[in-house]
Parts: C-alpha cells; structure tokens; sequence
C-alpha cells in the first residue's frame, strides 16, 4: 500500500477516548456554540464580568490571607505562611492591569481562546494557592483555627464559583481543587468526627458548581439573544443609512414635545440649514412660520398634522405646506409613535418626501372633476362646496333654465345641440364678473353666484344682460337655432342669512322663482324671497 492511499485511512482514524471526552467537556462547559462566528465576541463578553469584579476579589484575597497568617501567630510555620500570603497578595494584583484596561475602555472587542485559557490557568494558580492553607494548615492549626480555615474556604468555594460562572471551565476547576484540598486537610486531621464535614463538602461543592453552571448558560443564552439584537441593529442602521443616502424621502425623529431630534443629512439638505441648527426645532412652528399668510388649504393642512401629532394611531402620506426658497413646496409625511421599554411616550420617528409635483396633479384633477367636461364651466358639486363654504359672505344667486331645449335636441340631434350648450355658455362667460362662479347644474340648467352685495336693480341689470346674450340665435353647421330662457334670482344679505346656508333651502327658493318666470314666459325673470323672515313677499322683472 502506498503512503498516498494509507493518507486517508490514518486520518478517519477514531479519536482517542480521552479527546473526545475532552471535546464533550468544552461544549458542555461553553454556554454558546463555540462555531459560532461570534464566539469571538461572547470570549470577550465573558471576560468582561470577570475584571469588573477584580479589585474586589484582590482585596478578599488579601484579607483572608492577613486572617489566616493571624491564626498561625506564633506558630512555628509562621514565616511560611507569611511567604505564602505574599505570594497571594502578588497573584491577586495580575488581573488589576486587565482591569484597568477594561476600565478605561481599551478592552478588546474580541478575544481568542487562549485569553480563556490563561483565566482558566489564573483561577487553578488561585485554587492552588488557597488549597496549601487546607491541606497543610489544617493538621497544624487548634480547633479555632480549624473552624476559621474551613469558614473561609468554604466562603472562597461559593464566592469564586459564582465570580467564576461566566467561565464554566475555569469555575469548574477552581471548585474541584478547593474541595479536595478541604477534604484532604479534614483526613489529614485525623478526627473521625470530620467524616459528615467531608460528605457535606462533596454535597456542598456540587450543588454550587451547578449553580455556577446554570447561571454560565443563562448568561451565554442572554449574550447570544443581545448579539442577534446587536446585528439587527446593525442591519437596521445600515439600511436606514443606504436609505437615507440614495432614496429621495428622508427620515425624521420628534420627541414628546414635538421637537425634532434626529436630523438626517437629506432633510438638513431639502432644508437648506445644518442638522445642528434644526435639532429641538419645533416641527409644527417650523413649517407655520414659513407661510406668514396660508390660505384656508394650507391652514387645514396644518392643522392635520397638528391633530396627527396629538393623537396616538401612526398616519401615513399626509401632505403639508411649507416655504422654501421663495417657492411653495408640499410635503408628504408619514410617522408612528415611539414607545419605550414600558409603554411610556416618546415622540414620533417617520419619513417624509417631496410630494408638490404629487399635490399639483391632484389639484388638476380636482379642477377637472369640479368642472363640467362639456362647457367648462364648474359643475353642481364645485358649486355646492363654494356655498358651503361662504362664511356667511352676501351673494346674489341666478337660476338660469333653458326653455324648449327638447325640441332642439329632437329636431337636430344630441351632438349638434351640445355645441349649441357650448356657444350658450361662452356667451355666459362674457356677461358674468371676475371672481363670480357659473356653474352647469343640469342639460339646461345653469347657476350663477354673484359675490358681494348687489342691489336688487344691479340684479336686474345682470340677469338682462344673462337674457341680452341669448338674443342672437346659435349657428352650429349653419343652422341658426334661437334659444331663450328664465331666470329665477334670490338675495342673500347679511341682516337676512342664517351661516352656514341651508343650500337645498336656497335651491327651493330659486326653483320657486324659476317657476314665476316660467310663468311669465321666455326671457323673463324673477326675484325669490330675500330671507327667512321674508319668504311671502317677491319681486319680479321683465327682460326686453
């Protein structure tokens, strides 16, 4: 057989007995998985409880070894015990240069597997030391001294287990050392009344070593369940960071008071100031005072996002205003609350981005749904919220009808009487005043709402002249079609009204006026009621 072919078999050669239970013995002792690719971090981790408890082990250490050179005064071993608590007292100050590296913020993130094994090593060098004290101060001390060396050894097991409990491996051996060495010294006394100190002992080291072993595993599942957060915490700050570097929205952070408190480099740059100079800026005062003069849309908008901030569901794509650099711009926000650890308040964290190219298009669209597709004047519904929204402001409102518009549209069709509602409506349009709204209600039915105070001849006057620019026929593919109509007008005044209008209500009184003109035949018109108050009483006209 060659050496090439024996290669493989020499190496899937088992394992001696003693490695593998060597290997078992790591694992068990290790609270993570030691092929973890954090394994490093959590050797670090590990250390860390160690040298915070440094100083006060090197001092525990030193005392009790000024009390056990105590009870050896006088005793003929005396300098050997002297020599021996000196050698403690120099072991015990090695660590205290780990510690004030770790103290200082020095301390590696990462730590190989032989920083490990030179704790390890550093707890049996201790276990050692403190095992000569019991195997050879026993025998040697009086029946004091014993109870005093059996206190503090038992106070060195259960504390150096439980400092030990990060390092499983390490409080292991410091455990076992100690307890043979108690058990060693309880023999070497000779007393048979020692033999229930010596089960005890056995009884007393397992079960600290187990909790030693316990606790190990609580704090290797805590590690593990902090770094897993460490890493999605890292995954979200990068994400949040490539977001914030190549996407066009930008974040944004409030506190309870509605201050801001995280300042992203995108929006200090839509912003046009540094992040350091926006940070505790109010958001809402921010954005108002950047419109000294909003109109009644912008001030809704304000005031949605006041009562957004206010209230405790998350919102989502909610436009506000805002001035920059001379120029209106709209801004789109979306945000959640943020909570701590127990549920208490802290402020909002969302994302905002420019949406004012967003906002025009949907100012065109509701221009062209608030108007009528046909004639392009404003259609019933534009026409209700303009009433709605009057404020109580006076108006004079015209109801103007098509009369025998049916027959037109039997005799020449529906396509050649639309051009006719066009060339009506055009003619409308130079009758009616700047700011004035003439809207198409119905096929024949049109309404104008005359702004301000018109005095009833001023009325009269505009609906004549609504009648004078009906009185050329329409010519459509060179039919000459005449058209007429009626109109019935109600005024509203402010000594008269009632905010907000009643808008069916102010409907049935343009009806009820339309049905007088209708009654006075074509092109004529007449005036409703004034108010409420004055609902008997009408006023009528003739047109010429």
């Amino acid at each position: 057989m060659t050496a090439s072919s024996a290669h493989p078999a020499a190496r899937s050669a088992p394992r001696p007995a003693w490695r593998r239970l060597h290997e078992r013995w790591l694992r068990f002792c290790t609270p993570y998985d030691l092929e973890s690719p954090d394994a490093a971090l959590f050797r670090s981790l590990q250390l860390q409880p160690l040298l915070a408890a440094t100083p006060w082990v090197a001092v525990a250490n030193v005392l009790n070894a000024l009390v056990v050179a105590w009870v050896f005064r006088g005793h003929a071993h005396l300098p050997a015990v002297l020599l021996w608590a000196l050698l403690v007292t120099v072991a015990s100050g090695t660590g205290l240069r780990a510690w004030r590296t770790w103290r200082e913020g020095q301390w590696p993130r990462y730590c190989s597997s032989y920083t490990l094994w030179r704790a390890t090593r550093n707890a049996v060098v201790t276990a050692s030391l403190w095992a000569a004290p019991m195997v050879l101060g026993l025998p040697a001390a009086d029946q004091t001294g014993r109870l005093t060396l059996l206190m503090i050894g038992a106070g060195m097991l259960c504390a150096g287990a439980f400092i030990l409990a990060p390092l499983p491996r390490a409080a292991a051996n410091y455990v076992l050392i100690l307890t043979l060495a108690v058990q060693g010294g309880l023999v070497s006394t000779g007393a048979a009344e020692h033999a229930e100190l010596i089960v005890l002992t056995c009884l007393y080291a397992v079960m600290v070593l187990a909790a030693a072993i316990h606790l190990a595993r609580h704090y290797g599942q805590r590690m593990m369940a902090e770094a897993r957060s460490d890493r999605e915490k890292q995954l979200v700050h990068r994400l949040l960071y490539d977001f914030e570097q190549n996407a066009q929205d930008w974040l944004w952070e409030l506190d309870a008071e509605g201050r801001l408190t995280h300042v992203s480099q995108r929006l200090s740059h839509v912003l046009g100031r540094p992040p350091e100079s926006l940070a505790g800026e109010d958001l809402l005062r921010l954005l108002n005072l950047s419109l000294p003069r909003p109109t009644p849309e912008e001030r809704q908008a304000q005031e949605a996002l006041r009562q957004a901030l206010g209230d405790v569901e998350p919102f989502q794509d909610l436009q506000v205003p805002l001035m920059l650099g001379g120029e209106l711009r709209w801004w789109s926000l979306s945000g959640r609350r943020l909570v701590d650890d127990k549920g208490r308040w802290q402020g909002w964290r969302g994302v905002g981005r420019d949406a004012t190219l967003e906002h025009a298009a949907q100012d065109v669209r509701d221009r062209r749904e608030g108007f009528d597709s046909l004639t392009g004047l404003a259609n019933g519904d534009q026409l209700d919220r303009q009433l709605a929204a009057s404020e109580a402001r006076p108006f004079t409102l015209f109801g103007i009808e098509l009369q025998h518009f049916d027959a037109l549209v039997d005799r020449y069709g529906r396509t050649v009487c639309d051009q006719v509602l066009q060339i009506v409506a055009a003619r409308f349009r130079t009758v009616v005043r700047q700011g004035d709204l003439l809207a198409r209600v119905d096929t024949v039915s049109f309404v104008l709402v005359s702004w301000g105070e018109l005095t009833p001849v001023a009325a009269a006057a505009t609906a004549q002249r609504l009648l004078d620019a009906l009185m050329r026929p329409c010519v459509v593919e060179q039919q000459s079609m005449p058209v007429q109509a009626c109109i019935g007008i109600v005024q509203l005044a402010p000594q008269g009204m009632e905010a907000p209008h009643d808008l069916a209500e102010l409907m049935s009184r343009v009806s009820a006026a339309l049905t007088l003109a209708r009654a006075a035949g074509g092109r004529s018109f007449r005036f409703g009621t004034l108010s409420t108050a004055d609902m008997p009483g009408t006023r009528s006209g003739h047109g010429s």
